[in-house]
């Protein structure tokens, strides 16, 4: 039985290979540059040059940044991984949403696969730049510190008030090794805050000092937008 593409890419997949030709040459167009500013802003200029919507456009690069780590762990090179892409596609175009390619054309889906994937373009490095940012067991999504003050009562007397402790918790919640959202709960007090102060300031000073370091050396591809 021929692969299926993923329910959740389906949606993008459709958008992309209804694209017309000039649409198609636009988007082409816009993969142009040197990928370090990110998928996000390389939607955007998708968006601009294929007017297409910010939203469309997003949702077609994640679907095609998605081939470039699959195509690796699929073993397989890019021309041919795309070519199985192309027969998932033919394969799951009558699933729910239903779509066909530009003039109905299997072939012209194929080739555009192709021309995509085996480009060196700036989609390609930051798709590569993001799934390397990311080989993790765990990735950081947010933050919180929550602040409260508790109560100290007397040890002989329980309803004398003798003080309060203020406290601290650190809330981190990331996504773990499935990609599924988890939380991590930490108590701190103010020593702990100034340590964690301390830490978070030095690996800003090391990050900046690398970027100097290896300014017109490497570049620096970001992908904290992604």
């Amino acid at each position: 039985m021929p692969a299926r593409i993923p329910k959740a890419y389906r949606k993008a997949l459709a958008e992309f290979a209804g694209l017309s030709d000039a649409k198609f040459s636009a988007l082409v167009k816009a993969l142009g540059g040197d990928g370090r500013e990110g998928v996000k802003a390389i939607a955007e200029r998708v968006a601009k040059y294929a007017k297409l919507d910010v939203t469309s456009a997003s949702e077609v690069l994640g679907f095609l940044a998605s081939l470039y780590p699959a195509a690796g762990w699929s073993g397989d090179t890019l021309a041919d991984f795309a070519d199985e892409v192309a027969e998932a596609a033919r394969a799951s175009a009558a699933e729910p949403p239903p779509f066909k390619p530009f003039s109905g054309d299997w072939g012209k889906l194929r080739k555009r696969l192709r021309q995509i994937l085996t480009t060196d373009n700036a989609l390609g490095t930051a798709a590569k730049a993001a799934d390397v940012a990311t080989e993790y067991p765990h990735l950081f999504q947010l933050c919180r510190i929550l602040t409260d003050i508790r109560p100290v009562f007397g040890a002989t007397s329980p309803l004398s008030l003798k003080g309060g402790v203020i406290s601290h918790c650190l809330r981190i919640v990331y996504f773990d090794s499935e990609s599924s959202l988890a939380k991590f709960f930490v108590a701190l007090d103010k020593k702990d805050l100034e340590r964690l102060k301390t830490q978070v300031e030095r690996a800003l000073q090391k990050d900046e000092q690398l970027r100097r370091e290896l300014s017109g050396k490497l570049k620096i591809l970001e992908v904290s937008d992604q």
